[in-house]
């Protein structure tokens, strides 16, 4: 899409414009659209309002919330661990 902009503010007079449709207008507004950590931290918050609701605590949620990357990092932890043989050499999976 810049290589079209690009050619079309090069080639074509000023007083003329132009506009996206359809996937491109989505991919143009993606790109200016909302940034990473606030997408992250709404859903956080959804994920602890819908634990809060379903455990009907304020509190239990926390240890839901901060106990997940513990268990993701023994995930991965085990993982790792199975590519090793005894002799410590690594091991096709």
């Amino acid at each position: 899409m810049s290589a079209l902009e690009e050619v079309f503010a090069a080639t074509m007079p000023r007083e003329m414009g132009f506009d996206y449709l359809g996937m491109s207008f989505q991919e143009k507004k993606a790109l200016e659209g909302v940034p990473v950590s606030v997408i992250f931290g709404l859903s956080l918050l959804f994920v602890f309002l819908i634990l809060a609701a379903q455990y009907e605590s304020w509190s239990l949620p926390f240890s839901v919330l901060l106990g997940t990357p513990i268990a993701i990092l023994g995930a991965f932890a085990g993982i790792f661990i199975r590519t090793w043989s005894s002799t410590s050499t690594p091991r096709s999976v």
